[in-house]
């Protein structure tokens, strides 16, 4: 991939990624870890890719090769064989484009809330934070 250049197919090498380089193996059990804070890359499945993941998060939408609805199902089946693969996609999305994936219902909950929580408390979106009172400013 080249600096700067989108190139959001990368997803689809994600999994062979995450089993050569020992991250996990192939159709591991989900671990009960829910340290997604603080920009976890760890259980993000994004410690070696953050830059392209980055580059991707920041491209407009067309960026995807179909919609991202239908783009999710291609991905759907890669899910039970990588459990950080939907982890590592929904890292790639803007904040609209997370609503249309949480929507399709293929997502694990635990990742919809890691990826809303993510939004809501670091990057902090002024949509979502309007109920401050101007006394708590």
């Amino acid at each position: 991939m080249v600096k700067g250049e989108n190139n959001s197919m990368i997803i689809l090498c994600v999994p062979l990624h995450h089993f050569l380089t020992g991250i996990l193996q192939p159709f591991d059990k989900v671990p009960d870890d829910v340290s997604h804070g603080n920009n976890n890359l760890d259980w993000w499945g994004t410690k070696y890719l953050n830059n392209a993941v980055q580059t991707i998060k920041k491209s407009p939408a067309s960026k995807w090769p179909m919609k991202i609805e239908e783009f999710v199902s291609v991905l759907y089946p890669l899910f039970e064989v990588d459990y950080l693969l939907p982890r590592t996609f929904m890292a790639m999305l803007s904040v609209t484009e997370v609503e249309e994936v949480i929507k399709t219902g293929k997502i694990p909950l635990e990742v919809c809330a890691a990826t809303l929580s993510h939004y809501v408390l670091v990057t902090r979106p002024r949509e979502y934070i309007s109920h401050v009172t101007i006394e708590e400013k």
